[in-house]
């Protein structure tokens, strides 16, 4: 993909479209960051679509339903780029607004990248963000208008590696603060998503970029998550297709898992559509996948 770069000197929130921006760490104090802060580079791709590198501020935009629309539900987007950008347009602001437009409430997860120069801990922190984002949410449902036993995740390619990460190790970081029943998502969609890291599979450069150059084999296990469903894995809404570049046996092998630890679970595996499609608005064959996934949400309410 070719980009066109340009900088911007003004602060994040005004580069948004959503409803309102919410820093994740209010006080200030962002777990495991490092004092040296590169500053955020927000670019174009030859699509028009924004992205963004360097997280610095990691934050959410909060996108609320109509309230003559508001079904409870709400799903927290993480946005995919290998770990090493985040495709925030058409893998987060109009994924936000399509589930408005169907009454359900959303929130785009603008998460820390891996990267030693600016934070310890590096393979742990966008799952300590995504989990920060679900308990900010429930936290918040009275005001939104949200059912606390209504909240999803959902994350596309390595966006969606974090989504399984977050449905798979959500009771693992008590020593960041997290109780598992505040942030344990009650549903996951996984659309197109890195899952393992296990060689034959894997994507190697989001691997590269979260457990780096020659990661030890209990990373590798660790952050493989169709290796870690458990009964408590959330059910799970999943999308692929035969020809993307990440292997389809990523979101295969995570459904056989599912289904042996008995978690509800519809995979759709379509024949062509390649990677990194959204929404896929206009991209015939591979469009459908939308209206699966908006059954399989309204036979969650």
């Amino acid at each position: 993909m070719r980009y066109i770069f340009f900088f911007l000197t003004m602060s994040f929130p005004l580069f948004m479209h959503g409803q309102s921006f919410m820093p994740l760490w209010p006080d200030g104090k962002v777990p495991y960051n490092l004092p040296h802060k590169p500053k955020e580079q927000y670019e174009l791709t030859n699509d028009s679509l924004k992205i963004v590198r360097n997280v610095t501020i990691p934050g959410m935009t909060v996108f609320l339903a109509p309230k003559k629309l508001n079904t409870g539900m709400a799903v927290v987007i993480c946005p995919g780029g290998a770990y090493t950008v985040e495709a925030y347009d058409h893998e987060g602001i109009q994924v936000a607004q399509q589930l408005n437009e169907w009454g359900i409430n959303a929130v785009v997860l603008k998460y820390r990248l891996p990267n030693d120069s600016t934070m310890t801990n590096k393979k742990w922190v966008p799952l300590i963000d995504a989990l920060q984002a679900i308990k900010l949410v429930r936290s918040n449902a009275v005001e939104w208008g949200i059912k606390t036993n209504k909240v999803g995740i959902m994350g596309f390619s390595a966006g969606g590696h974090l989504a399984a990460t977050v449905s798979t190790h959500f009771d693992q970081r008590q020593q960041d603060g997290f109780k598992p029943e505040e942030v344990r998502p009650d549903f996951s969609i996984l659309c197109y998503a890195v899952i393992t890291m296990k060689e034959e599979y894997t994507h190697s450069w989001s691997k590269f970029m979260l457990l780096g150059h020659d990661p030890s084999y209990q990373d590798v296990l660790e952050f493989s998550n169709e290796t870690k469903v458990t009964p408590q894995t959330p059910p799970t809404f999943l999308i692929h297709t035969a020809d993307d570049f990440v292997a389809v046996e990523n979101s295969m092998n995570y459904a056989a898992a599912l289904i042996r630890n008995k978690v509800p679970v519809t995979c759709h595996i379509l024949p062509s559509g390649g990677h990194g499609y959204g929404l896929a608005k206009g991209k015939k064959g591979v469009d459908v996948w939308v209206g699966y996934w908006k059954e399989w949400l309204n036979n969650l309410q």
